[in-house]
């Protein structure tokens, strides 16, 4: 590990060469003033590369912290508010998870120089918290009408009831901790911290700050290095941790030129959720998202409520299969990972269109207009088998292979295509933006003299990013509607 660094991480350097952490001779940590620490190669590397090796014991977790019997009584079952658990949390990761790694970062640094990871606590002295959405106050409001605002609304509420139902009543019960409750903005600014810093190592131990590893920076595309872990699974939730720990081994995913900085991925995020977790917006990162639920709901309530029965019930797994092979063929690993985790998602994609739920509602909604006008009944003609042979139909279209021509299937495609065009419409009117397109945004942005890190600049380019997917939808249903009229007349 060669050195460029102030006297705080040299010391940082030593202790973990003391607990057998293993760092390449061929990296070396950087600073700049932009992004901060960040990891560069020293020399051209080549995989596979072990650039880091670490014990599992030497993590921060809540775990293998000093308070692990008190964080460990910190369950509730989820979705049920104030229900809570004595025992050990379960061995899957939980929405609880970043708490109880919240609670004992804050914990771990009462402790002082009684703590095992002092050298480590002290280099997050300098981390600035990142400058996440769920701190900007009043400024949040210029994202009003996005998915952004109403996303990062979502995860506010999550943290704030975690804090008001959980974190409270943890400090009421176990008085002699070695700190006061933090306040509200004390608690979110550090479950921001450990959010953007946090790996999952495994069951046991769950999310974990990792010394070292947390200085690589993120970028979603490609992947250059990841962390790889064995997991631990117990017969029971209360399975102690086999003594033997297992390493953990931050692996080179690609070649690395000399001078280059190397990159971990965090996750496959869309862009707009790296914004509210991380605080940042990746170029690399390809996928926005534009959430239709709330625009479906409102319209659409009693048919609504009708397809989420049915949809809550069916299996996604053939369709959504199907969806990635003929149109993510030409994807990356992360894009193909947040599409697959969406699929449930009432959304649409930047160059991947509607998603299987948004497309399901709308077949959904063209079904009932259809079965209102014949005299066959469901049974002879189920919803699952119209939308399928629907959803087949759009596929072929989106990855530009020529449809099947069945008369009457291409004018029900055709009805679903116009009523997507009808509700983009809509979502697009609800920016209470005063009709500005992206194209507008695209000019403020090329013309406007606010810092690329400022909460103005960013708001500008939630907007132009979210009506740019929106607009360009729009423009695909309109083709495809063209193209399919036009194959008809040749036929």
């Amino acid at each position: 590990m060669k050195k460029d660094n102030d006297e705080a991480y040299d010391k940082f350097l030593i202790w973990l060469a003391q607990n057998d952490f293993y760092i390449s001779s061929k990296i070396q940590i950087t600073k700049n003033a932009v992004a901060g620490r960040g990891i560069v190669s020293s020399q051209t590397i080549s995989p596979p590369e072990v650039l880091a090796s670490f014990d599992k014991s030497f993590v921060l977790s809540p775990k293998n912290s000093y308070f692990s019997p008190l964080l460990s009584t910190l369950c509730y079952d989820a979705g049920v508010s104030g229900k809570t658990k004595t025992h050990s949390y379960a061995t899957q990761s939980d929405h609880l998870a970043n708490v109880r790694l919240t609670l004992a970062l804050l914990l771990e640094k009462s402790l002082g120089e009684n703590s095992f990871w002092k050298p480590y606590l002290d280099t997050l002295d300098e981390v600035v918290i990142p400058d996440s959405i769920l701190l900007w106050d009043d400024d949040r409001n210029r994202l009003k009408g996005t998915t952004v605002y109403e996303n990062s609304n979502n995860v506010l509420k999550i943290y704030y009831d975690q804090y008001k139902e959980l974190v409270l009543p943890f400090f009421k019960k176990f008085k002699s901790l070695p700190i006061s409750c933090p306040s509200w903005l004390k608690y979110l600014q550090t479950c921001i911290l450990t959010q953007s810093r946090c790996f999952y190592i495994d069951d046991y131990h769950q999310l974990s700050l990792v010394p070292f590893v947390d200085i690589f920076n993120h970028q979603s595309n490609p992947e250059v290095a990841f962390l790889q872990c064995s997991n631990f699974t117990g017969d029971s939730p209360g399975d102690d941790e086999p003594t033997d720990y297992s390493r953990c081994n931050f692996l080179l995913n690609a070649v690395i030129q000399q001078g280059y900085e190397i990159f971990n991925c965090f996750g496959s995020f869309c862009a707009d959720e790296l914004l509210i977790q991380y605080g940042f917006l990746d170029p690399t990162c390809e996928i926005w998202q534009v959430d239709l639920e709330r625009t479906l709901r409102s319209l659409f309530k009693e048919p609504f409520r009708q397809w989420k029965q049915y949809f809550d019930l069916k299996s996604l797994h053939d369709s959504h299969d199907e969806y990635c092979k003929l149109i993510l063929r030409e994807s990356s690993n992360s894009s193909r990972n947040i599409l697959s985790r969406h699929h449930k998602s009432l959304c649409i994609f930047k160059k991947y269109g509607p998603s299987f739920a948004t497309f399901s509602f709308v077949c959904f909604l063209v079904y009932n207009s259809y079965m209102k006008s014949r005299t066959i009944t469901t049974s002879h003609f189920p919803f699952s088998k119209f939308e399928r042979s629907l959803w087949n139909l759009h596929i072929r279209n989106m990855s530009a292979k020529e449809p099947k021509l069945e008369q009457e299937l291409i004018a029900l495609y055709a009805d679903v295509l116009k009523t997507l065009h009808s509700i983009y419409e809509i979502r697009k009117s609800q920016y209470g933006n005063g009709g500005l397109s992206a194209s507008d945004y695209k000019f403020l942005l090329d013309n406007s003299s606010f810092e690329h890190e400022s909460h103005s600049f960013i708001a500008i380019k939630v907007f132009h990013n979210e009506l740019s997917v929106l607009e360009s939808e729009l423009q695909r249903c309109i083709e495809i509607q063209s193209n399919l009229l036009k194959a008809i007349k040749e036929n």
